[in-house]
């Protein structure tokens, strides 16, 4: 065979892996909030895309280098580590496979070139993917509205989301990540055709109007803590006609927001704040702590230990719901104590430093949802939570 020849061959088989990379990308993408298992599977097809491609002693150097996918990847070795001292072994290889997108996702993204195109492609499908759920929302609502009795159709707004099969604090990062995704092309993307700008402005709109129907917590709060810090970093270097576009959103976004909050049943969360469950398992998991410093029970331990701690205090409701901590940080230092912990924070505080660093607005945004997610959510505790994590966070940083 000629090197001409080997070198078409080599040139297509590259063409077939790439292929077979962004098809992977644009799968996760739009099965995220449609279809776990075919998002499951995106995430197979892309590792084994990237095994079969080869090149390991190039990808080898690549990962040397690349100081930051050891980084990422830190965070699962310490769960690793803490299969070796549970007790528990099937519920710690139970979390072990759960948390894989942590371990392989950093690996795939930090060794595989994409290039600015594609990234912003990917931006607007996962954006269009969001919208096209909610407008399912909004149809089922409606639907709801007009065929049902009054007390359905109350019911059905509180439960906007249901129709998805999502948990409502994952469709609502979903929604507030759009958000910062259509907030970094209206920065980026500043001196666009007016009618694509135009179309970005309604897109934004119908998002935070959404986000606020939803009535999701923690990604709500944390979006306007995000917008507000925002606000007050850019107000004084903006031009005037900008300064009015971001005083006009930010109003406009506290009165719909007081308006839902007054009237809405899908806010019925906040005004009961005070009775939330996770004031009962907080001090649960402060009491454990005690016993589990410095190494943590061990990756699969930390269910049974809960559970009979809430049935020998008669926590009777929490036990039969066989509730985690909702809190990450928490269900991290419980599990592989003060190491574990300590690379969990540097995992996010580490890539936000950078992003301030190099004015990565995308990337902030995205680690500030998850940095306030994980205070309310034991994301890596589910499949939903890692992928989008995992993801996400190798997918904006390489």
């Amino acid at each position: 065979m000629t090197g001409t020849q080997e070198n078409r061959k080599e040139s297509l088989k590259t063409q077939i892996h790439r292929i077979i990379f962004l098809s992977g990308i644009a799968l996760f993408i739009l099965s995220y909030l449609f279809f776990p298992h075919i998002n499951s599977l995106s995430v197979v097809i892309l590792t084994l895309n990237w095994l079969i491609e080869g090149q390991f002693v190039q990808k080898f150097k690549s990962s040397y280098k690349n100081k930051f996918i050891s980084l990422f990847i830190s965070l699962y070795i310490i769960f690793g580590i803490g299969i070796l001292y549970s007790e528990i072994l099937p519920e710690a290889l139970s979390h072990a496979e759960t948390k894989l997108g942590i371990l392989i996702l950093p690996v795939i993204f930090g060794t595989t070139d994409l290039s600015k195109k594609y990234f912003d492609l990917f931006l607007k499908l996962f954006v269009a993917a969001v919208s096209f759920a909610l407008l399912i929302c909004y149809g089922n609502l409606i639907l709801s509205i007009i065929y049902s009795e009054p007390e359905s159709a109350i019911s059905s707004i509180s439960n906007f989301h249901n129709i998805l099969g999502i948990h409502r604090t994952y469709f609502g990062l979903s929604i507030a990540f759009s958000i910062c995704i259509v907030v970094y092309f209206l920065i980026s993307k500043a001196k666009a055709e007016k009618s694509y700008r135009n179309l970005l402005i309604l897109t934004l709109v119908f998002l935070l109007i959404s986000i606020l129907v939803l009535g999701s917590r923690m990604p709500t709060l944390s979006l306007a803590l995000l917008f507000l810090i925002l606000f007050i970093r850019y107000i004084g270097k903006s031009s005037k006609r900008l300064k009015l576009s971001l005083t006009v959103l930010v109003i406009a976004f506290a009165i719909i927001g007081i308006l839902l909050f007054k009237y809405s049943s899908s806010f019925d969360k906040y005004k009961k704040i005070s009775s939330d469950l996770r004031f009962e398992i907080w001090p649960v998991a402060a009491n454990l702590m005690q016993e589990s410093l410095p190494f943590g029970y061990g990756t699969g331990d930390v269910k049974e230990i809960r559970n009979r701690y809430y049935l020998e205090h008669g926590m009777k409701d929490l036990y039969e719901r066989n509730l985690n901590f909702h809190n990450q940080y928490l269900e991290t230092i419980l599990q592989v104590g003060i190491p574990g912990i300590i690379i969990l924070i540097a995992v996010l505080i580490i890539p936000l430093y950078l992003s301030v660093k190099h004015k990565n607005f995308l990337y902030f945004s995205f680690l500030f949802l998850i940095i306030f997610g994980f205070l309310t959510e034991s994301m890596l505790h589910t499949q939903k939570g890692v992928l989008f994590y995992a993801f996400f966070n190798s997918f904006i940083f390489y």
